[in-house]
This record gives C-alpha cells, structure tokens and sequence, in this order.
C-alpha cells in the first residue's frame, strides 16, 4: 500500500504491540497491514518521543514524522522534507476525557469531543476513585468540522488497546489521523496489558539505579 491508497482509506484499526522500552502500532485497512509506527516509552503522559509512520513491506517507507512539543498532547506532523502536515492538540479538563484539536494546513479546524455523556461520567468517576474501570469502559470521540462529523475514534469496551478511525471526509490526511489514534492511545486510553508492561519497565530502571548506588 502506497500513501495514495492510505489516503483513500475510510477506515483504519490501529493495534498497538508492546515491547520493552516502546509500543509499535500496526495500522490495518481493508484486511491488510498498511503502515506502522512505533514510539519509544517514557512515560508518555510527560514527555512524547518523536516517531515516524511508515507505509510498505520490510523496513517501510516514511511518511511522516509525528513529534511531540508545547503543552499536554501536542504533535506536530510533517513530512520528510519539514514540510508540515497537520499539528493535534489535546486540551484536559481535570478527570473529564479531553477535548482534541487537529489542525491541517489550507482547512477548517476539526474538534474531537467525547460522545457519550453516560460514559463519560463513568469515566470520570473512575478516575477520581483510581478504580480500574477504564480498562473495560469504551472510548468513542466524534470529530467535527464546521457543524458536520469529519471522523470518529472508537475503542470497544474490554481489556484491549485496539482503536478504530472511520474517516468521512476525503481531504482529511490519514497520517494525522493516525497521529490521532496514537495520541489518544499515549495520553488518554488505557489498556491493562500496556500499563502492567511499563510498571515492570519502572521496576527494572528502579532496580538497576539500586545497584549503582
């Protein structure tokens, strides 16, 4: 698959398989693997490590370069020559999910919010007793463009990192939609196999400094 066959894309699934020391994400399109990216962890929800989305067999090939840089949630995407695609910005509000910006260069703003109230407190409410409900509560954001739905963004409910995109306008670049995904998949969704995987990661480091010491 090619970024001409990405782009013509209305759905993606994003599973990400996590490793030590990073978390790949393999993006799926029409039954195929049709790119991949993989973002090094380090406790994601302070910093983001850049990373790059590659499309095609073996190696892949780049098409973008996703970096993270100003305040909660912020990537900036461009392509490999620094021309920019898009930038995403995450806006938190306390334990509530976040709101989501995407921004790409000659369009209108798109503004992802969550859609279902119900969930959303229950959501809300978990994490303000720090009980594990948001490894089984499904994450579903709608994303508009002037008055109109550009995309939606779902997780199922289960333990599972697994997200979908279903992508309604044509002009909207893949690449920040895959942006997207990971971003909410770093900063905002959880799931239990991936945070068991860091807190072992936390362990080892805590370790390994003990016996310098």
């Amino acid at each position: 698959m090619d970024l001409g066959e990405l782009q013509a894309q209305r759905q993606l699934t994003l599973q990400p398989r996590y490793q030590t020391g990073e978390t790949s994400f393999e993006v799926f399109a029409a039954g195929r693997l049709a790119a991949r990216a993989a973002q090094a962890y380090d406790r994601p929800r302070l910093k983001r490590p850049p990373f790059a989305i590659v499309i095609g067999p073996g190696s892949g090939n780049p098409v973008a370069l996703v970096a993270g840089t100003g305040p909660w949630g912020a990537f900036d995407v461009h392509d490999l020559a620094g021309a920019s695609i898009g930038a995403i910005r995450g806006f938190a509000h306390g334990l509530a999910p976040a709101r989501w910006e995407i921004y790409q260069p000659g369009a209108p703003l798109i503004t992802g919010i969550f859609h279902s109230q119900v969930v959303k407190l229950l959501r809300t409410l978990s994490a303000g007793l720090s009980l594990p409900a948001n490894y089984l509560l499904p994450l579903h954001y709608r994303f508009i463009v002037e008055g109109q739905q550009a995309a939606r963004i779902r997780r199922r409910a289960g333990v599972t990192g697994r997200l979908s995109a279903d992508i309604e306008v044509p002009w909207l670049d893949r690449r920040l939609v895959i942006a997207q995904v990971i971003a909410m998949s770093r900063f905002e969704d959880s799931s239990l196999r991936g945070d068991l995987r860091a807190a072992r990661g936390v362990a080892r480091s805590i370790g390994r400094d003990r016996g310098r010491g």
